[in-house]
C-alpha cells in the first residue's frame, strides 16, 4: 500500500491503533459484557491515545506529507475508513 510505503510513521501509529481497538474488542467478546470491557482500568486511555493518534495520521494525509501519487480522494476514502471503523467525532 502506497501509504505504508510514503508514511511508515503514521503506519505504525495505526497498526498499533488497531492492535489496542482488536484487544478491547477481544476483551469484549471474552467477558460477553461491553460495560465491564469498556470500564476496564486503562480502557479510556488507550481509546483517548487511538484516538489522538488516528487524528495525528489523519493530519498526515490532510497535507500529504510530501506524497503526491495518492489522489485526495483515496485521502478522504482513508479518513471516512478510520472515522466509520472507530466511530469517532470531532
Amino acid at each position: 500500500m502506497i501509504v505504508f510505503r510514503t508514511l511508515p510513521g503514521d503506519a505504525k501509529l495505526f497498526t498499533a491503533v488497531d492492535k489496542s481497538w482488536k484487544d478491547i474488542m477481544r476483551r469484549v467478546e471474552d467477558r460477553r459484557n461491553a460495560l465491564k470491557a469498556a470500564t476496564t482500568t486503562g480502557t479510556l486511555e488507550t481509546l483517548t491515545s487511538c484516538r489522538q493518534n488516528l487524528e495525528k495520521i489523519q493530519k498526515s494525509l490532510e497535507v500529504g506529507s510530501g506524497f503526491t501519487d495518492i489522489p485526495p480522494k483515496s485521502c478522504r476514502v482513508s479518513a471516512y475508513i478510520c472515522t466509520a471503523h472507530w466511530g469517532l467525532t470531532h
